[in-house]
């Protein structure tokens, strides 16, 4: 039996369906308020709406210890797929207590528990910034001097959270993803770019990261279960790809002008700055903040070459990973 925690999210959402097509049982993990909708039109794009009722829900939250610990009777492994992603400033509470917090309770529950396996959804953001030119691997250390995230922090914390579980018994998995591709619930995480660039992007910045499926990241989940592969981490990175190139290529799938404005440092400060500005006189959420403005100047360069050595993983293209997205987006959503 397994255990999915983020069961609604982009990463939660495929891994369940895909440990359902291979016979699995999955208690799924969710909020009384979550939002069923995307993980069921996943099934139903598939055809596989049947399989959908396979699916045990529990509703909890990983706040609560003694919820966590219900849920872990009689489930062999556990995927802890939950996280807050934000670079907004006002958010830094709600990240700290899910990201954070919520994995400490979620291993120690598994401790408690005696589970066999623990897999943790990670990110690149978890390894911190490095210093221009240099390509980043599973080796590298956290830096602190960087201009890191707090979404990034809370990540690193995260893991030492997991690290320090595997120091006491547990058998854990950590992955690494760097900015994740697929359909989920729209205007959250990931997905949001897709609105983005769907309402008219004009302008790009010089900044490069790391792009991959999230089919491919269940994928590799299920192949370090299989493989039983314990205590290690892995970069999970399909493309390097600068925001300019990925821009194009989103445009391009959505049948919009690709963005042609560059945005230099300067540009970017005084953009965040006003947008920080009509935000808390519109009382909405920043669309720009000052972290989303220096990350889209960061040239950061990542490796995949672990997971490919060990597990012999081969990664959809982001072009044709945004096209499936994309077409999904025009089909179910704009």
């Amino acid at each position: 039996m397994n255990l999915v925690t983020g069961s609604t999210g982009i990463v939660g959402s495929q891994l369940i369906f895909d440990l359902v097509m291979l016979g699995e049982s999955v208690t799924a993990l969710k909020r009384t308020t979550s939002n069923l909708n995307p993980i069921k039109n996943l099934f139903k794009r598939n055809n596989k709406e049947d399989l959908f009722l396979k699916i045990k829900w529990f509703d909890g939250d990983i706040s609560d210890i003694g919820c966590l610990l219900e849920s872990m009777k009689d489930i062999i492994r556990v995927f802890h797929c939950a996280a807050v992603v934000s670079f907004n400033p006002k958010d830094k509470n709600l990240m700290e207590a899910v990201n954070i917090t919520g994995t400490e309770n979620m291993v120690n529950a598994a401790l408690e528990s005696e589970i066999e396996h623990f897999i943790y959804v990670s990110s690149t953001a978890a390894i911190g910034k490095q210093k221009k030119g240099k390509t980043i691997d599973e080796k590298c250390n956290w830096d602190a001097g960087t201009y890191n995230s707090f979404y990034s922090f809370t990540k690193y914390s995260a893991e030492l959270e997991v690290w320090r579980a595997a120091e006491e018994g547990l058998n854990i998995s950590v992955i690494n993803p760097g900015i994740i591709i697929g359909a989920g619930e729209w205007g959250k995480s990931s997905t949001n770019v897709f609105k983005t660039v769907w309402n008219g992007l004009k302008f790009y910045s010089k900044g490069s990261n790391a792009f991959v499926d999230v089919r491919d990241v269940s994928k590799t989940m299920i192949k370090l279960v299989q493989n039983k592969i314990y205590n290690e981490r892995f970069l999970l990175i399909s493309e390097n790809l600068t925001f300019k190139e990925f821009f194009d290529i989103l445009a391009n799938a959505l049948g919009k002008t690709p963005p042609s404005v560059f945005a230099n440092r300067l540009l970017s400060s005084i953009a965040w700055r006003l947008n920080w500005i009509w935000a808390f006189f519109s009382r909405s959420n920043p669309l720009i903040t000052k972290e989303t403005a220096r990350a889209a100047n960061a040239q950061q360069v990542y490796s995949n070459k672990k997971i490919k050595e060990t597990l012999g993983i081969e990664f959809i293209p982001i072009r044709e990973s945004v096209d499936y997205t994309a077409k999904v987006f025009l089909a179910e959503v704009r």
